[in-house]
């Protein structure tokens, strides 16, 4: 069992169906009564106004100085803390309205939900963890977002928000992935179009070089005939001059 503190009264909480719950004679000491049938009775005169999820009778173990009764089984009844906050709005004493502002900010902060109304933010969660993620970062990435150490104490209220907020950091992260394919194809693309680019003027130089050897293959022609013309025209002039 864990403790709760209001006004200076210590109360003893009690975990059920993964709640905090109060019991009568600590509720009726929060509320400024000195005996739990004052609780007993307000809750009588309006008991139709409550559900089970806001009060329930359980059995528990005495804890009483006696040796007779000590230890035995006692049935008790409980609130949530709903139940306690419905309650207090009965209540008539002068610590009644600070506790139901009280209750208030301990639902927001202690009251956890259960497994059944955490199943659609479950699901959102193990599709973030589609891939290389685990699943423990993925629930790590909504509790850090709303502060709490884990997605059980979302209050039930924000459940729904929950939800969407790791669905946008999927849609997010599937934006981020689109855009980094889009990015290597292309760099693929313009990759391919460079090796294209590349051939074509090598292409283009091979064809100029080869120009080039048929120029200097002609010139060379050209001249060794121009050498035997020169050649056969300094012949005859000599056969002349004899």
């Amino acid at each position: 069992m864990n403790t709760l503190t209001f006004n200076g009264t210590t109360l003893t909480t009690i975990n059920q169906d993964d709640q905090v719950w109060l019991t009568s004679s600590d509720l009726a000491a929060a509320l400024g009564y000195k005996t739990a049938d004052s609780v007993t009775r307000m809750f009588n005169r309006n008991k139709d106004e409550f559900s089970p999820n806001m009060t329930q009778v359980i059995e528990t173990v005495k804890l009483t100085a006696s040796s007779k009764t000590k230890g035995l089984m006692a049935k008790i009844r409980i609130f949530s803390l709903r139940g306690c906050h419905l309650l207090a709005m009965f209540a008539r004493t002068d610590i009644a309205k600070a506790f139901r502002v009280w209750v208030l900010d301990i639902l927001e902060r202690e009251v956890k939900t259960t497994s059944h109304q955490r199943t659609p933010l479950r699901k959102a969660c193990d599709r973030l963890a589609v891939g290389n993620m685990l699943i423990s970062d993925a629930y790590k990435i909504v509790t850090n977002h709303y502060n709490v150490d884990h997605i059980d104490q979302i209050p039930e209220s924000k459940l729904p928000e929950a939800v969407a907020f790791v669905y946008d950091v999927i849609l997010a992260r599937q934006a981020s992935n689109t855009n980094h394919s889009k990015y290597i194809d292309d760099m693929h693309g313009i990759g391919k179009k460079k090796v294209e680019e590349t051939r074509h003027a090598i292409s283009v130089i091979q064809k100029a070089l080869a120009s080039l050897d048929c120029g200097i293959e002609v010139i060379k022609q050209n001249n060794e005939k121009q050498a035997s013309v020169f050649e056969s025209l300094k012949s005859q002039t000599a056969r002349v001059v004899k």
